[in-house]
């Protein structure tokens, strides 16, 4: 499967023995973003990934409160700064100031000592003596005048002193609380990161795990649904004559091989099962046709017949002329569900021709798939049963991801349907093998 981005999850605790869980995942059809799956082992992947991003906010709210912190912190810095800088300005002030008054009165002094040396008291006549005692009345309310202000002044700087000391005590605390801030901010965004991370990894590990489980209600692995309703757009618009539709191939991948699952294997989300699906030799026995090997083993392990092979049972001289690269990831593997549901779909209609959307249709490329009428009523009961229930599995897309209003926390997915009845008919039990075994229901070769 083509490795693509996945742009969210939604996972919900589990409510009931048939847990569910939603994503939208660009790997998948569009029209297959609604399809809800469900199963028991889903906790750990949800559980993990709601772990996640409970860390990720956790992480989001510790930066945020790191960095509205250093906004406060750097805000006071300025204040102090400016504070500092105007108090400065004002101690100054005060200074000049003091160093005006000391100067105005040591000029007052001076001149109070010159005149009063300049002529004994005694030689004063009465007028000159009351002349000298009002000037020296205004000598001294002057004198008062200018050591009021001088204290005054010196008050200001003594003031000023003061609250500089404990402005710059308190900007050499803010300054070292800045650097630690800058190294809370540092490992804070490391931390997010690293939440992040993990929300992405655990997101992606809960998609892979959507892909590999069933449709709720069904049998059908969502990566297999995907491989075939991607196959069937394909043939639609190469060949909209034959009118093949997901559930005629999902017919076929039923009874060959139950959707890649025979034999106890699982599809992994690349659309491959985690362990080959081989059939028995094609030797002429218990009912097969005689092929002997065509491709030195290379498909199927046997170098004296030829097997059927991967989820949809392509024989090797027939995956050789039909073999597609249903994915879009640049090869052709028979193993994989996406490359053989879209060789299937070509197969079926050069067999069948038009109107593959009806029982008689379909039957006619089944028997072109495998010439057995058994084989071929099975498959066409199989895929009308999925059509009967394509609105139940394929539900239309929601328009847009639900949130909380408030948090933009993504909101609960809908519930799961209701288990469905089995599909059809079972394909006979495999034979043990240390592959999986399968007898052969190929389509035959050209």
């Amino acid at each position: 499967m083509a490795t693509a981005s996945i742009t969210s999850v939604v996972a919900t605790p589990p409510a009931s023995a048939q847990e569910s869980v939603v994503v939208d995942d660009a790997r998948l059809h569009p029209s297959l973003s609604g399809v809800v799956v469900g199963g028991q082992d889903r906790s750990e992947y949800a559980s993990a990934y709601n772990g996640a991003l409970a860390r990720h906010r956790d992480a989001s709210a510790g930066l945020v409160q790191v960095t509205d912190e250093q906004a406060r912190a750097s805000a006071r810095d300025g204040e102090l700064r400016d504070a500092i800088t105007a108090t400065e300005a004002e101690r100054a002030r005060g200074e000049q100031e003091a160093s005006q008054r000391r100067a105005t009165l040591r000029t007052i002094g001076m001149a109070s000592y010159m005149s009063g040396s300049s002529t004994p008291t005694t030689n004063l006549d009465q007028d000159d003596a009351d002349t000298r005692a009002r000037q020296r009345s205004m000598v001294a309310t002057v004198t008062d005048s200018q050591q009021g202000l001088l204290r005054d002044a010196l008050a200001i700087v003594d003031r000023t002193t003061t609250r500089l000391y404990a402005d710059r005590q308190e900007l050499s605390n803010l300054t070292a609380h800045i650097e630690d801030l800058a190294e809370a901010r540092t490992e804070a965004e490391s931390d997010l990161l690293g939440a992040r991370d993990e929300v992405t990894r655990s997101r992606a590990s809960l998609a892979d795990w959507r892909l590999g489980a069933d449709v709720a209600g069904s049998d059908l692995p969502l990566v297999a649904l995907d491989a075939y309703v991607k196959a069937a757009e394909r043939l639609a618009a190469e060949h909209p004559e034959c009118g093949l539709r997901w559930w005629g191939i999902a017919g076929i991948g039923r009874t060959e091989t139950r959707h890649g699952t025979f034999g106890g294997t699982r599809p992994g989300p690349d659309g491959v099962p985690l362990r080959a699906i081989i059939g028995i030799p094609l030797d002429g026995n218990n009912g097969t046709a005689l092929i002997p090997d065509s491709d030195g083993g290379l498909l199927d392990g046997d170098t004296e017949f030829d097997r059927a092979v991967g989820p949809m049972q392509f024989i090797p001289g027939t995956w050789r002329s039909q073999g597609r690269d249903g994915d879009g990831n640049g090869g052709i593997d028979v193993h994989d569900l996406h490359d053989a549901a879209a060789a299937a779909a070509t197969y079926l209609c050069r067999s069948g021709g038009s109107g593959l959307d009806t029982a008689e249709g379909l039957r006619r490329a089944a028997l072109g798939y495998n010439n057995s009428s058994p084989y071929a009523d099975l498959v066409v009961r199989t895929a009308f049963d999925y059509a009967a229930r394509e609105a139940q599995l394929i539900p239309p897309p929601p328009l847009v991801m639900p949130v909380d209003p408030l948090t933009t926390d993504p909101l609960a997915p809908p519930p799961a349907p209701a288990e469905a009845a089995p599909v059809a008919a079972e394909p006979p039990a495999p034979s043990s093998s240390t592959t999986v075994a399968t007898s052969s229901t190929a389509p035959a070769s050209d």
